[in-house]
């Protein structure tokens, strides 16, 4: 909670002098840390923005803004002075005909935290219609780290998906984009390949034979931000740890090399498989139903109320999610997953030490015919 801020008489006077434009500023500088950034934003010279900073100094009697090389970091009592530097503006801005929001006419850049197949599967839609909508625009994606929550808090994030199902603190928001689920994935002709298309199923007591790879951002459980493997569904079901990438795009190269296994994201795994030719395959295991997760947007409550923000998270409602080719890709493989026991069509190569004669790929099918139609 922010505590009130003591102003005397004499201040009272002062702040009175102070120009919307000026309150505008502390603002923006709380907000971007950059006094070059907040000048160029205003129109301002460098040297005219930092007159502006002496004044505001003056004003509180506090230095407000702290010089960290090559941020501004703000006091104690800026702090204090934001919500109700925000709060008088938004007010004054109420009572003035505001001016239609256009965002063909935006400029403005966007900090995103992801991981990095959510480029490739949440947002491939999202980026598509972005530019379109707002074509001046500038979207930064940052990769997710263990202070994801305080970037998001002192306004270096705008928004972050979050791949884990972890709760969320303090006073961070969250949307529910779609539902995912983890998938089984190894290489060809892995011994439980051969175990599924005799067993039409893989259980958790095969599958903790062999190490595994998991995605996370560290193995220090202090310090970690998300981890997807089979822990985060199941304490009780575990493998012996063989790797740990931060990169969702490694996680082939581990596995068609060994017989290491992992758990990854359905829309990921095809992806991988079908698009980008990995020579792996994905299996069907006991219990797959319970590892499921929804992918979220997060994002600090103090943009809660901010026109631009509001507008650009409605984006993600309307465009994040899976495409319309990863859909194609993975309907076989749901369909797979329904019926289990049926595996005629399940791999496009052969296994290794059988006669299995090699078929077309499902997968490639079903895009011809939706190219075609």
């Amino acid at each position: 909670q922010f505590r009130a801020v003591t102003i005397s008489s004499y201040q009272k006077t002062k702040i009175c002098s102070l120009s919307f434009p000026e309150l505008e500023f502390f603002l923006r500088l709380y907000e971007l840390r950059s006094i070059t950034e907040v000048a160029n934003c205003m129109h301002l010279t460098v040297p005219a923005a930092s007159r502006t900073l002496k004044k505001l100094r003056t004003t509180f009697d506090d230095t407000l803004f702290i010089r960290s090389n090559p941020l501004f970091l703000p006091s104690a009592k800026a702090n204090e002075l934001y919500p109700q530097v925000k709060d008088i503006l938004q007010k004054l801005g109420q009572l003035i005909d505001p001016e239609e929001f256009s965002p063909q006419r935006l400029k403005r850049t966007f900090r995103l935290g992801v991981v990095d197949n959510a480029i490739h599967t949440v947002l491939t839609e999202f980026i598509e219609n972005f530019y379109k909508i707002a074509p001046d625009c500038t979207l930064e994606f940052q990769y997710l780290d263990s202070r994801i929550f305080d970037k998001l808090e002192d306004n270096r994030l705008d928004v972050a998906i979050l791949p884990t199902t972890e709760e969320v603190r303090g006073k961070i928001r969250q949307f529910l984009l779609y539902p995912n689920h983890f998938v089984l994935c190894v290489r060809r002709g892995h011994p439980l390949v051969q175990y599924y298309k005799e067993h039409g199923s893989v259980p958790a007591s095969e599958i903790a034979k062999y190490r595994k790879v998991i995605v996370s951002n560290c193995l220090d459980v202090a310090k970690r931000t998300y981890t997807m493997d089979e822990t985060t569904f199941d304490d009780e079901f575990k493998q012996e740890i063989a790797c740990s990438t931060p990169y969702f795009t490694s996680v082939p190269n581990f596995l068609i090399h060994s017989d290491f296994t992992a758990f990854l994201p359905d829309d990921t795994a095809f992806l991988f498989k079908e698009l980008y030719g990995a020579d792996i395959e994905i299996l069907p295991f006991t219990d797959s139903e319970k590892f499921t997760y929804h992918t979220r947007l997060i994002w600090h409550e103090r943009t809660d109320n901010d026109m631009v923000m509001q507008w650009f998270r409605s984006l993600f409602a309307l465009y994040a999610g899976k495409s319309f080719l990863l859909r194609a890709i993975s309907r076989p493989y749901t369909k797979m997953y329904a019926k289990t026991a049926s595996n005629e069509n399940l791999f496009s190569q052969p296994v290794s030490g059988t006669t299995h004669k090699k078929t077309k790929s499902p997968i490639k099918t079903r895009l011809t015919q939706n190219k075609k139609s």
